[in-house]
């Protein structure tokens, strides 16, 4: 059954635990709490727990006169990646050193062509020789991202008017709406059974060598050890099969 929503989501939990046979030592902040680190850590890491954003913001008067862009309330932002203007270009700007070194690589592109008559390879080729330069001689709008006050502080100068976008890693929180189909992601749903399994072993622990009614004893020490093999392994797993490559950046 595809779950939809954060108690579906704490009952499936609960009877992976083996609920209502097993009756499971934990109060439902405890089993929120796993829940939520299980929801960051999958947003974090997981390929499928953040998605690639653009947004355009207008630099306001506060913003100006206080040196950062305020990112909208929205967007659940978890990195930002890249800022950049979108007031357009003036004639002067073709002047500058990018484009005069842009010119010469298109003109002794191909033996001297044209660029409309580039082959494919000497495209590609082109197109990374130009990114390189605008790397190295483009303007550069240098900035830091404060996650948790939602403020992109910029070290330039913004006036009030200007327009800049920003291309950011959104977290697919599956509390947020449009995010619902996340609950039924796999690794999600074994991390927070695992973590909530964690906390069960850890309530059991301090039982331990308690005799309870017909000679029964609590395990909470082997629960926790199972629930830390759990945990360990799946943290493996996302490592090895979720986690996006690294990416390297040559200069």
């Amino acid at each position: 059954m595809a779950l939809s929503n954060e108690d579906g989501f704490l009952d499936y939990i609960m009877r992976k635990l083996g609920a209502p046979t097993v009756k499971v030592n934990l109060d439902v902040e405890s089993i929120q709490d796993a829940v939520t680190d299980a929801i960051e850590r999958f947003c974090e890491r997981h390929k499928d727990g953040s998605e690639e954003h653009y947004y355009v913001v207008k630099v306001s008067e506060d913003d100006a006169l206080n040196g950062y862009i305020t990112v909208p309330v929205e967007a659940q932002i978890q990195e930002l990646e890249e800022l950049l203007p979108t007031n357009g270009y003036n004639v002067g700007q073709w002047h500058n050193p990018s484009w005069q070194m842009a010119k010469l690589t298109i003109g002794s592109g191909a033996g001297g062509s044209s660029y409309g008559q580039l082959r494919l390879a000497d495209f590609v080729s082109l197109r990374q020789r130009l990114g390189t330069i605008n790397d190295v001689l483009g303007e550069r709008f240098p900035y830091t991202f404060k996650r948790y006050k939602r403020r992109i502080i910029c070290h330039f100068n913004i006036n009030v008017g200007d327009c800049y976008a920003f291309k950011a890693s959104e977290r697919c929180d599956p509390r947020v709406e449009g995010n619902e189909d996340a609950w039924n992601d796999p690794w999600l749903k074994a991390y927070a059974t695992a973590l909530t399994k964690e906390r069960w072993g850890n309530v059991l622990v301090k039982a331990q060598g308690i005799k309870l009614p017909g000679d029964i004893e609590l395990d909470g020490t082997g629960m926790l050890s199972e629930a830390k093999q759990e945990i360990e392994t799946l943290n493996d797993q996302l490592q090895k099969e979720y986690e996006e490559p690294i990416g390297f950046l040559l200069r």
